[in-house]
């Protein structure tokens, strides 16, 4: 009875990833189709929708892109470094001050102060980057 119950279960996530998959492609269709129609021989009130829907599309694909970007910044740092350490940086000076720090070689951080009044920052830096 418990095997056959885990088999259905499994059967129905199998089936459902499936349904998540085929809903996904035909949303991506009717994405292209509004991306790419010509909408130049249409009355104004049908361009504006064409224009509102293209740009619903473009700010779903950036966030899209940007999560995924954010996953896997996260991923990689996860996989490579154990805690983060934080960073603190302070700066009091009423002339311009410029600092540089190598951070994992090749990159350089530079901070520029030329506000009179103290300021600081602090950011979290993965132990592996220090």
């Amino acid at each position: 009875m418990a095997t056959a119950q885990a088999e259905i279960a499994s059967q129905s996530k199998r089936q459902n990833d499936i349904y998540q998959s085929q809903t996904q492609t035909m949303q991506n269709m009717a994405d292209a189709a509004i991306m790419n129609k010509d909408i130049s021989g249409l009355d104004e009130v049908t361009q504006e929708f064409y224009r509102l829907q293209r740009e619903q599309i473009m700010l779903k694909l950036r966030e899209r892109s940007r999560t995924e970007a954010e996953r896997a910044r996260v991923a990689s740092t996860q996989a490579s470094c154990s805690t983060p350490t934080q960073a603190t940086t302070s700066s009091s000076n009423t002339q311009a001050t410029t600092s540089s720090t190598n951070i994992s070689n090749s990159t350089q951080a530079t901070t520029v102060a030329t506000n009179p009044q103290p300021t600081t920052t602090s950011i979290d830096i993965p132990q592996c980057s220090i």
